[in-house]
C-alpha cells in the first residue's frame, strides 16, 4: 500500500464523527446551550493519539506475525469497515447523542470514538505503514468534520439521514482491506 492510501484511510475513518457532532450540536441548540469550543480539539486529538498508539502496537505485532502481518492487517481493516457499516445502520440517536458540557464528557466521547482509530492504527502498523501521515490526516479530517457537523447541526437541526455518513467510511475501509488482501494472494 502506498502512503497516500494510508493517509486516505486515516481521513476516511473520521467521517463517523460528522454524525455525532451534528446531532450533538442540534441537541445543544434545542436546549439553548452553546457547545464547548474545546470539544472539537479533544475529539480530533483523542483520535489521533489513539491511532498513534495503535500504530506503535501494530509495529510490535508486525515483528511477531512475520510473513502473516500484511494479511492480518488487511483482515483487521475489513473487520473495522464492517463494524463502521453496522454502526451506521444501527445508529440510534437516543443512545448516541450527549451533551458535551465539561472536559470529562469530551474526553470520554473522544475515547469511545477513538476505538476505531486505534484498530485502524493497529492495522496500519501491522502492515508496515507510515506513522505520522495517517495520524495527521485523522486529526485534521476529524477536526474539520466536527466543526462542519457542529455548524450544520446548529443550522439544520436533527436530520435522520446524516446517520449514514459512517456507512460510506465503512464501505471504503472494507474495500481497501479486501482489495489489498486479494492482491497479496494473487
Amino acid at each position: 500500500m502506498s502512503e497516500i492510501e494510508f493517509a486516505v484511510i486515516g481521513a476516511v475513518i473520521a467521517s463517523d464523527v460528522l454524525t455525532t457532532s451534528w446531532f450533538t450540536a442540534a441537541l445543544h441548540k434545542k436546549l439553548a446551550m452553546k457547545i464547548q469550543p474545546f470539544a472539537s480539539l479533544f475529539l480530533a486529538g483523542g483520535r489521533a493519539l489513539l491511532m498513534l498508539a495503535g500504530i506503535f502496537l501494530g509495529m510490535l505485532m508486525q515483528l511477531t506475525l512475520g510473513q502473516y502481518s500484511f494479511a492480518s492487517a488487511m483482515s483487521l481493516l475489513v473487520i473495522v469497515g464492517i463494524k463502521l457499516c453496522l454502526d451506521a445502520i444501527n445508529y440510534n440517536v437516543d443512545e448516541k447523542v450527549i451533551l458535551i458540557d465539561n472536559i470529562r464528557t469530551a474526553l470520554l466521547l473522544s475515547a469511545a470514538g477513538g476505538i476505531v482509530a486505534f484498530l485502524t492504527g493497529l492495522a496500519i502498523g501491522t502492515a508496515g505503514g507510515p506513522m505520522l501521515l495517517p495520524v495527521i490526516s485523522v486529526f485534521f479530517a476529524t477536526l474539520f468534520l466536527v466543526i462542519a457537523g457542529i455548524k450544520a447541526g446548529e443550522h439544520y437541526g436533527f436530520k435522520p439521514s446524516v446517520k449514514y455518513a459512517g456507512l460510506l467510511s465503512g464501505i471504503v475501509i472494507a474495500c481497501f482491506g479486501v482489495i489489498h488482501l486479494v492482491l497479496q494472494f494473487i
